[in-house]
């Protein structure tokens, strides 16, 4: 949420980018390069590290479920065992079939990067892939993407608790099961959506006057644009 300004002057400043104008043509400014491969390279590093921390996890979950669905002396345990290694092959399925966009978006930003020189409009293009991957995370992290899980999850519940008549342990199941669905989703990475809007404070002299103020910075395909609050 914005901060209510301390004054009534509000400066924003509209800088026009590549295609804001057609035939506008933007230079390939070495600075913008390397900060747009850096936040690449950020969010690579972080969608790697979350697909294989979860990766490792559901693969130690299914290991851990398929030895406890033959060697636990408990049938109850081993009739729920073997449903939760069910809900492990799910869940490894989905990280191998819907990575985040991290990945592509670097090696596309990377592709750019070499052929600027005879691409006027690679910079154009780059920022454009930055912004389709940053709606890309958010899409991933909206609440109506534990759909999904929210189905096997009650499903794997109901099965315990209605074809094993244990209807304590069938919600216990698909809550668990819900608050994994729940962490996974909300520790996805975020490095591009936050590279697109930053926020910050700052201060300059006048004579012997401070004076603060706040800068919220925002990037797009088509421009970039910087408000000064104060």
């Amino acid at each position: 949420m914005t901060p209510r300004p301390a004054g009534p002057m509000t400066l924003l400043v509209t800088l026009l980018l590549a295609l804001a104008t057609p035939g506008v043509v933007v230079s390939a400014d070495p600075m913008a390069w390397h900060e747009l491969e850096e936040t690449a390279d950020a969010g690579a590093r972080h969608a790697g590290y979350w697909t294989a921390g979860w990766s490792a996890f559901h693969a130690a979950n299914l290991g851990y479920s398929l030895y406890t669905a033959s060697e636990s002396g408990s049938a109850d345990t081993r009739f729920d065992a073997r449903i939760n290694s069910v809900k492990s092959v799910l869940a490894l399925g989905t990280l191998a079939l819907e990575p985040p966009p991290h990945g592509a978006a670097r090696e596309r930003i990377a592709d750019l990067a070499a052929r600027r020189d005879s691409e006027p409009d690679a910079l154009l293009q780059a920022r454009y892939t930055l912004q389709i991957s940053a709606m890309e995370e958010r899409h991933r992290r909206r609440p109506g993407a534990l759909a999904g899980p929210a189905l096997v999850n009650v499903t794997a519940g109901s099965v315990i608790a209605f074809a094993d008549d244990r209807p304590a342990d069938g919600v216990r199941n698909a809550a668990l099961g819900m608050l994994v669905s729940g962490i996974q989703l909300w520790t996805q990475p975020t490095t591009f959506s936050q590279a697109m809007h930053h926020r910050g404070d700052a201060a300059v002299t006048v004579g012997n006057t401070p004076l603060r103020f706040q800068y919220v910075t925002a990037v797009t395909p088509g421009y970039a644009a910087a408000a000064v609050l104060w």
